[in-house]
């Protein structure tokens, strides 16, 4: 496994006033994956996300990512979090510069530098705003900067907190084929959303938290189809899955779907 998290337990608040926001959260993903946590508001989808990035301390439990296990609340350059608003990351005059940033910190060469800005510019389809602030994008121009931003060295995990909030269906797919791409050269990716549609489309697991304990994880097929489970999370299936579900009901025989591509 790429990713493996083992009976986590995460506190909130200063001390003497702490409270556990998660317990005994375990998972695994491997390399390439896109895993999706969802689960209620305040479920501690966000909690889990800062703590795999070294962000928060965990009081129980382990994480290791590529092999490598990492110590609580201690970020490190293998795992990078893309906050819920990007405007919130956001440091420099230029899209170009904002690109830069990171590796310029690091004490890249500025030929290497400029290199890999101009490769993320073209693969994030921000060329032409290369020049213009990046409080002047759009929110979807906004958001796939904030992912270019963190790439410009490999990462083994990236943690996106909801990725595709009030952004259109247009911006939605395109951002979620970056996603996949990005996987596709082998970097685990996890992502909290509230959007079932995007679970049965875009993910290879599903992890479901209530009451910050993990309910399930398997794939999207098993963990959608399970109503009773969706229920408890305070979650509504998709819409195909409810479709097969009132056709089952009917007596009719159908195949676990959830994606609208295996439709036949």
């Amino acid at each position: 496994w790429d990713v493996e998290v083992r009976d986590l337990d995460v506190p909130r608040g200063r001390r003497g006033r702490r409270r556990t926001v998660l317990t005994g959260v375990s998972l695994t993903l491997a390399p390439g994956q896109v895993l999706a946590v969802t689960g209620a508001n305040g479920s501690g989808k966000t909690t889990l996300l800062r703590a795999l990035a070294g962000l928060e301390p965990w009081t129980g439990g382990s994480v290791a990512v590529a092999g490598r296990r990492r110590r609580p609340g201690v970020p490190g350059p293998e795992v990078t979090l893309v906050a819920q608003n990007p405007e919130h990351q956001l440091l420099e005059r230029t899209v170009a510069d904002e690109l830069a940033h990171g590796l310029r910190l690091a004490g890249a060469d500025e030929q290497e530098v400029q290199r890999s800005v101009s490769e993320r510019l073209e693969r994030f389809g921000l060329s032409e705003r290369a020049g213009v602030s990046p409080f002047l994008l759009s929110g979807g121009q906004q958001r796939r900067l904030s992912v270019a931003s963190v790439l410009g060295r490999r990462r083994d995990l990236i943690c996106l907190d909801e990725p595709t909030f009030g952004q259109d269906q247009h911006s939605c797919d395109a951002l979620m084929a970056l996603l996949r791409s990005i996987a596709d050269e082998g970097t685990a990716v996890v992502l909290t959303t509230h959007d079932m549609g995007l679970v049965a489309e875009h993910a290879d697991r599903v992890l479901v938290l209530a009451d910050g304990r993990a309910l399930a994880q398997g794939s999207p097929e098993e963990v959608l189809s399970d109503a009773p489970l969706l229920a408890r999370a305070g979650l509504t299936p998709p819409p195909l899955v409810r479709m097969r579900a009132l056709a089952v009901a009917t007596g009719a025989t159908v195949p676990p779907l959830t994606r609208w591509e295996d439709l036949p």
